[in-house]
Protein backbone atom coordinates (compact mmCIF):
# COMPACT_ATOMS: atom_id res chain seq x y z
CA UNK A 1 0.00 0.00 0.00
CA UNK A 2 2.66 2.96 1.16
CA UNK A 3 6.05 2.27 -0.12
CA UNK A 4 7.65 4.93 2.77
CA UNK A 5 8.14 3.31 6.42
CA UNK A 6 8.07 7.11 7.37
CA UNK A 7 4.86 7.81 5.62
CA UNK A 8 3.14 4.46 7.45
CA UNK A 9 4.39 5.66 10.84
CA UNK A 10 2.59 9.33 10.13
CA UNK A 11 -0.68 7.19 9.37
CA UNK A 12 -0.49 4.90 11.94
CA UNK A 13 0.51 7.72 14.47
CA UNK A 14 -2.73 9.61 13.15
CA UNK A 15 -4.68 6.50 13.51
CA UNK A 16 -3.45 6.31 17.24
CA UNK A 17 -4.13 10.02 18.03
CA UNK A 18 -7.49 9.37 16.88
CA UNK A 19 -8.10 6.65 19.32
CA UNK A 20 -6.24 8.04 22.01
CA UNK A 21 -8.72 11.66 21.11
CA UNK A 22 -11.53 9.72 21.34
CA UNK A 23 -10.60 8.02 24.52
CA UNK A 24 -10.23 11.52 26.19
CA UNK A 25 -13.32 12.29 24.80
CA UNK A 26 -15.15 9.41 27.04
CA UNK A 27 -13.43 10.30 29.58
CA UNK A 28 -14.49 13.78 29.89
CA UNK A 29 -18.55 12.33 29.07
CA UNK A 30 -17.80 10.04 32.13
CA UNK A 31 -16.94 12.05 34.28
CA UNK A 32 -19.02 14.85 33.64
CA UNK A 33 -21.99 12.54 34.02
CA UNK A 34 -20.64 11.21 37.54
CA UNK A 35 -20.12 14.62 38.89
CA UNK A 36 -23.93 15.47 37.71
CA UNK A 37 -25.36 12.84 38.84
CA UNK A 38 -23.37 13.28 42.54
CA UNK A 39 -24.61 16.48 42.79
CA UNK A 40 -28.60 15.02 41.92
CA UNK A 41 -27.69 12.31 44.83
CA UNK A 42 -26.65 14.74 46.76
CA UNK A 43 -29.71 17.25 46.41
CA UNK A 44 -31.97 14.40 46.94
CA UNK A 45 -30.57 13.33 50.39
CA UNK A 46 -31.07 16.96 51.57
CA UNK A 47 -34.39 17.06 49.70
CA UNK A 48 -35.34 13.80 52.15
CA UNK A 49 -34.02 15.41 55.22
CA UNK A 50 -36.54 18.36 54.34
CA UNK A 51 -39.17 18.52 56.58
CA UNK A 52 -42.42 20.10 55.34
CA UNK A 53 -46.15 19.74 55.94
CA UNK A 54 -47.10 20.09 51.68
CA UNK A 55 -45.25 17.54 49.13
CA UNK A 56 -41.27 17.56 48.52
CA UNK A 57 -41.87 17.94 44.72
CA UNK A 58 -37.65 17.35 44.94
CA UNK A 59 -38.29 14.15 45.71
CA UNK A 60 -40.14 13.39 42.18
CA UNK A 61 -38.25 16.24 40.07
CA UNK A 62 -34.70 15.08 40.80
CA UNK A 63 -34.96 11.07 40.13
CA UNK A 64 -36.86 12.33 36.91
CA UNK A 65 -33.68 14.77 35.92
CA UNK A 66 -31.62 11.88 36.83
CA UNK A 67 -33.24 8.94 34.66
CA UNK A 68 -33.22 12.11 31.69
CA UNK A 69 -29.38 13.33 31.90
CA UNK A 70 -28.95 9.51 31.74
CA UNK A 71 -30.83 8.75 28.96
CA UNK A 72 -29.29 11.55 27.19
CA UNK A 73 -25.40 10.58 28.46
CA UNK A 74 -26.03 7.49 27.47
CA UNK A 75 -26.38 7.73 23.61
CA UNK A 76 -23.51 10.00 23.65
CA UNK A 77 -21.42 7.48 25.23
CA UNK A 78 -22.56 4.82 22.65
CA UNK A 79 -21.21 7.10 20.09
CA UNK A 80 -18.22 7.54 21.44
CA UNK A 81 -17.08 4.04 21.83
CA UNK A 82 -18.87 3.40 18.10
CA UNK A 83 -16.46 5.96 17.19
CA UNK A 84 -13.75 4.23 19.11
CA UNK A 85 -14.32 1.08 17.67
CA UNK A 86 -13.69 2.92 14.37
CA UNK A 87 -10.78 4.14 15.06
CA UNK A 88 -9.31 0.95 16.34
CA UNK A 89 -10.45 -1.44 13.60
CA UNK A 90 -9.20 0.94 10.80
CA UNK A 91 -5.77 1.31 12.83
CA UNK A 92 -5.46 -2.59 12.60
CA UNK A 93 -6.67 -3.17 9.52
CA UNK A 94 -3.88 -0.56 8.52
CA UNK A 95 -1.22 -2.45 10.34
CA UNK A 96 -2.08 -5.65 9.08
CA UNK A 97 -2.10 -4.43 5.54
CA UNK A 98 1.08 -2.38 5.87
CA UNK A 99 3.09 -5.40 7.82
CA UNK A 100 3.25 -7.73 5.38
CA UNK A 101 7.07 -7.06 5.44
CA UNK A 102 7.04 -7.45 9.10
CA UNK A 103 8.51 -3.17 8.91
CA UNK A 104 5.94 -2.33 11.56
CA UNK A 105 6.50 -5.13 14.07
CA UNK A 106 8.29 -2.98 16.51
CA UNK A 107 4.98 -0.92 16.94
CA UNK A 108 2.25 -3.68 17.35
CA UNK A 109 1.03 -5.37 20.15
CA UNK A 110 -0.43 -8.92 20.39
CA UNK A 111 -4.54 -7.28 20.39
CA UNK A 112 -3.48 -5.40 17.04
CA UNK A 113 -3.05 -9.07 15.21
CA UNK A 114 -7.01 -9.25 16.01
CA UNK A 115 -9.14 -9.53 13.22
CA UNK A 116 -12.00 -8.72 14.81
CA UNK A 117 -12.41 -6.22 17.55
CA UNK A 118 -15.12 -9.07 19.06
CA UNK A 119 -12.30 -11.41 19.77
CA UNK A 120 -10.40 -8.51 21.34
CA UNK A 121 -11.62 -9.45 25.34
CA UNK A 122 -9.20 -6.30 26.52
CA UNK A 123 -10.50 -3.90 24.22
CA UNK A 124 -14.39 -4.77 25.52
CA UNK A 125 -13.76 -4.66 28.78
CA UNK A 126 -12.09 -0.85 28.36
CA UNK A 127 -15.12 0.38 27.19
CA UNK A 128 -17.99 -1.53 29.17
CA UNK A 129 -17.84 0.53 32.18
CA UNK A 130 -18.51 3.63 30.63
CA UNK A 131 -21.30 1.72 28.67
CA UNK A 132 -22.79 0.64 31.67
CA UNK A 133 -22.84 2.83 33.71
CA UNK A 134 -25.70 5.19 32.70
CA UNK A 135 -27.96 2.19 32.47
CA UNK A 136 -27.08 1.27 36.25
CA UNK A 137 -27.53 5.04 37.55
CA UNK A 138 -30.74 5.32 35.55
CA UNK A 139 -32.03 2.22 36.87
CA UNK A 140 -31.49 3.41 40.37
CA UNK A 141 -33.11 6.75 39.92
CA UNK A 142 -36.47 4.42 38.40
CA UNK A 143 -35.95 2.44 41.20
CA UNK A 144 -36.00 5.47 43.74
CA UNK A 145 -38.76 7.15 42.03
CA UNK A 146 -41.01 4.34 42.18
CA UNK A 147 -39.75 3.96 46.02
CA UNK A 148 -40.85 7.55 46.58
CA UNK A 149 -44.47 6.63 45.09
CA UNK A 150 -44.55 3.47 47.03
CA UNK A 151 -43.22 3.95 50.45
CA UNK A 152 -42.37 7.78 50.59
CA UNK A 153 -39.56 8.44 52.24
CA UNK A 154 -39.51 10.64 55.76
CA UNK A 155 -37.10 11.64 58.63
CA UNK A 156 -38.76 11.77 61.88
Amino acid sequence: MFNNQDHALKVLNFYRWEVQHEFNLLNHRVSWYILSQTFLITAFVVSIGYKTDDFNWFKIILPVLGIFTSIIVWRGIDDACETINMWVSKQRHFLQNENKNKRLDVFMIRRDYYKELSEDKAHGRSLISAKLLPWIMGLMWFVILVLTFTNPITIK
